[in-house]
Formats: structure tokens, C-alpha cells, sequence
């Protein structure tokens, strides 16, 4: 049997037209075998597609952590780009998160503060009333200012939040010009509680996730 998620030719042998034993993998953990399917995803849709590389936006939390952490495994450091967004709602932890991780993975980091942008949105639609949606609601103007400042990537995007996890999708809980705005969705096909075991079992293989993007530490926003 051959090894799982890894490009190779096997060579079938046979002896006086009987079939010989051949090697047989061993199969890896739930983990081992889910992240191996999604960095060969990453992998594939770029490079059979000729994409040049990808750029990542990182909010600091767990779902672009590790998004850039398959993504650097599939293509390598110099493939890959980061982008930090900033806007008057960024705790400190998510973008000395982002550094931190960038700098570990040796991949390219840009920040493009977007504050004034994103109050120049709000400012503008102020005047249209509507109701009352939760004490969220200011922060989603962000989106749009991101979208926007990403267009002028030319490479293809594994967005900011186009790691919108299964919940998310299930529950239509993504903003159309953040969360839906990407280019391929690496981790739409699995819940939260997956993506947490994924990001503790890529931390023991080397350490890459900053523990800030623990739910120990800090709670999802």
C-alpha cells in the first residue's frame, strides 16, 4: 500500500503470474492524515494551476495560523506572503501573533493599517439607519478596506478568512468581502474543535503556532 497523500510510482511484481507482497504504509494519526490531504491540496490547486505562490492575511487567530502553516509546508517559505490588516479593533496579541509566526516561517510579512479606512466606511454609511445587530456590527467595515487593499496582490489569495471553517460555512456566519473573498478555502471542509487538534499536532512536530492563538489563552472573537 502506498504512503498516503504523497506523490509516488508504485511498481506492482508478479511471479509466474502471481502477485508478490509488496511494502505496505503504515497509516498515520487522524491528524497526520488530515493535514497531509490539505497541504496536498494547497500544493496541487497551485501548481497545476501555475500559480506563482500565495498571499496570506493574518488576523492572529488560530484559523490563518494554520492556513500559513499548510500553506508553507506545500510550497515552501519563499512561495509564500503575509499581509497584517490592522484596524482600531486588532488586539495587540493578533498582530505580535502574526510576527511572530512570520518570522518563524521565514515567509515575507507586510502590515497595511487600515483604520482610517475602515472609519471612512462606517462614517459613510452612518446616515443609513438600521438596527440594532449585535455589539459586532462596527467591526465588520474592515472587511471591505481589506478586500480592496488585497486586489492589488497579484498572486492567488488563501485569504485572511477564507479558512472559514465548517461552522462558519454551515451557519453562513462570513463576510462576503472578508471571509468569502479568497481565492481556495484550505480548511472549509473541517469543524473548529479539527482545526485546534491540527494546530497542536503541526506545534509538535516543530513548534510554529504562537501559543496566543490557544483557546487556553484567548477566546475566539
Amino acid at each position: 500500500m502506498a504512503p498516503q497523500f504523497e506523490e509516488q510510482v508504485p511498481v506492482a511484481v508478479f511471479v509466474d503470474g502471481v502477485p508478490q507482497a509488496g511494502a505496505v504504509a503504515a497509516h498515520g494519526s487522524l491528524e497526520a492524515q488530515a493535514y497531509g490531504a490539505l497541504r496536498l491540496g494547497v500544493h496541487d490547486y497551485l501548481d497545476k494551476n501555475g500559480f506563482p505562490g500565495a498571499v496570506i492575511g493574518l488576523s492572529g487567530g488560530i484559523d490563518s495560523a494554520l492556513t500559513l502553516a499548510i500553506a508553507v509546508d506545500a510550497l515552501g517559505p519563499d512561495k509564500v506572503r503575509t499581509v497584517m490588516m490592522p484596524s482600531q479593533f486588532t488586539a495587540d496579541i493578533s498582530w505580535l501573533d502574526s510576527r511572530e509566526m512570520a518570522h518563524t516561517l521565514g515567509v515575507r510579512y507586510d502590515e497595511m493599517p487600515i483604520k482610517r479606512c475602515s472609519t471612512a466606511s462606517r462614517r459613510a454609511g452612518a446616515r443609513v439607519p438600521r438596527p440594532a445587530v449585535g455589539h459586532h456590527r462596527g467591526e465588520h467595515p474592515g472587511a471591505h478596506p481589506r478586500h480592496a487593499a488585497d486586489g492589488a496582490h497579484q498572486q492567488v489569495r488563501l485569504d485572511r478568512a477564507d479558512h472559514r471553517q465548517q461552522e462558519e460555512m454551515a451557519v453562513g456566519y462570513c463576510t462576503l468581502y472578508g471571509d468569502m473573498a479568497g481565492g481556495f478555502a484550505v480548511i472549509k471542509d473541517i469543524r473548529k474543535t479539527l482545526v485546534y487538534r491540527l494546530a497542536r499536532w503541526r506545534n509538535e512536530v516543530s513548534p510554529v503556532i504562537p501559543s496566543g492563538s490557544s483557546p487556553a489563552r484567548r477566546a475566539p472573537s
